[in-house]
């Protein structure tokens, strides 16, 4: 039978849209990511619990209006990824992009994926049996699904942006190309 729900986060604030939520099979932890669109906030947030205790919540990208279409991934050392769309104004230019941010390093650190035109939306993470990142998302500038990864990339030569992600696009038919 299923317990009773518990509060995680907020009271009487608009916070929790766009959930997710992944186990890490390696020790059965609980992992969180969501927005929180309170009136303060509108950023990213994540919560975990680690055994059977829920940890305080956490902003982790507080650059504008950030981490709405969250998604989240435990790799099997137990690092933690979470792509999420980013819009906001910096130098006033809007970006608009799809970012990931992990504490595969040992502390959180947030990479843009790809910023090429309006992308990020509906982001779905994953990671494989070699911890390497899987992330689609929605290009709403050009109508498309994308696929971008980190595998096979070396450092600093992605094709996304000058990330260290590779980016395709997947067509009707199904056929993935370069983005």
């Amino acid at each position: 039978s299923w317990g009773k729900p518990k509060l995680l986060d907020g009271k009487k604030d608009t916070v929790g849209s766009y959930p997710a939520i992944a186990a890490d099979l390696k020790n059965s932890n609980i992992h969180i990511s969501y927005y929180d669109a309170g009136k303060k906030n509108k950023n990213l947030k994540y919560v975990t619990r680690n055994s059977n205790k829920w940890k305080k919540p956490e902003s982790k990208d507080k650059n504008g209006n950030v981490g709405t279409y969250t998604s989240i991934a435990v790799d099997s050392n137990s690092k933690v990824y979470i792509s999420y769309y980013y819009a906001t104004i910096e130098n006033k230019i809007f970006k608009q992009n799809v970012r990931v941010i992990t504490n595969a390093s040992g502390k959180w650190v947030a990479l843009t994926v790809d910023s090429a035109g309006n992308v990020g939306v509906y982001t779905s993470i994953a990671t494989d049996s070699n911890n390497k990142v899987h992330i689609a998302y929605y290009d709403l500038s050009n109508k498309v699904l994308k696929y971008a990864t980190n595998a096979d990339v070396e450092k600093g030569k992605g094709n996304c942006g000058g990330s260290n992600y590779k980016c395709s696009v997947i067509d009707s038919a199904g056929n993935a190309g370069i983005s």
